[in-house]
């Protein structure tokens, strides 16, 4: 028995037993989400990652017609879907940041998405990527387009590219309606939004403004809430264990209580 347990307790024994237990030799849950069934590169690897970001939104920012409305389904496509660098609630905070910070949403986007994923050189490299597609395509185009634009086919094209831009638009309209909280408020503030924007020429900076100043009201009302269901449950409970603890019948023992009602038998 001695020597059984002297084996249970040799450090091979403790050794293997911590390996076991180790965090290497469990799956990570972020390496289920990561393009190769990795986790995303950190540290030294930041690099390799940042070149990633700059290559992925370099595309994106090559086939993309439409402003940064038509960027989202893209951004959605290659990083959530492809790369699994961000989840699809996390998209949808950040294009609402995108849309509330100055600047062009599709800019804000590139360099939200990039500070989540590897940090400053990941923002910066993601910033870059997406802008150099359009800076150089539209430098080119102005040399050339006085002497296209009355081109009958290059004005079909042009017809074609909004349409599509149009279905984009949509399609991310409806993505980010699905992953967006469902409640009585929003309903009622997505509503008031699009009558004032669409029909009253509203500034877009007011309504976001408002928006975002009843969503605040509503969390600290709904937290107050919370607190004062918790702190009432509470109180029940410690008033329940209280008229618990003497027993079932008025505080007595129930010894005591079968004795008192023999004595009334008799």
């Amino acid at each position: 028995m001695e020597s059984a347990n002297d084996a249970a307790n040799s450090p091979q024994t403790v050794n293997s037993t911590k390996a076991k237990d180790s965090p290497q030799a469990e799956d990570s849950p972020r390496a289920a989400d990561s393009p190769q069934g990795q986790s995303i590169p950190q540290g030294k690897n930041s690099a390799g990652l940042a070149a990633q970001l700059f290559l992925t939104f370099f595309k994106i920012g090559l086939f993309t017609f439409g402003g940064g409305y038509a960027m989202i389904p893209l951004i959605r496509e290659e990083i959530v879907r492809r790369k699994h660098w961000i989840a699809d609630e996390d998209l949808l905070d950040i294009t609402a940041i995108a849309e509330s910070t100055p600047g062009p949403i599709a800019i804000n986007s590139a360099t939200f998405v990039g500070t989540k994923v590897a940090g400053f050189w990941g923002a910066a490299a993601a910033t870059v990527g997406v802008v150099i597609p359009s800076f150089v395509i539209i430098y080119v185009i102005s040399f050339i387009l006085k002497q296209f634009e009355n081109f009958a086919a290059v004005r079909y094209a042009f017809a074609g590219i909004r349409a599509g831009v149009l279905a984009l638009i949509l399609g991310a309209m409806i993505s980010m309606y699905r992953q967006c909280p469902k409640s009585l408020l929003s309903y009622i503030l997505m509503a008031a939004s699009l009558i004032a924007v669409a029909f009253f020429n509203v500034s877009v900076l007011l309504v976001i403004a408002v928006c975002a100043a009843v969503g605040l009201v509503n969390a600290s009302l709904t937290r107050r809430r919370g607190t004062k269901n918790e702190n009432s449950e509470t109180g029940e409970d410690s008033e329940n264990d209280g008229n618990g603890v003497d027993g079932r019948d008025g505080g007595n023992h129930p010894d005591e209580s079968a004795a008192r009602r023999k004595g009334h038998r008799k």
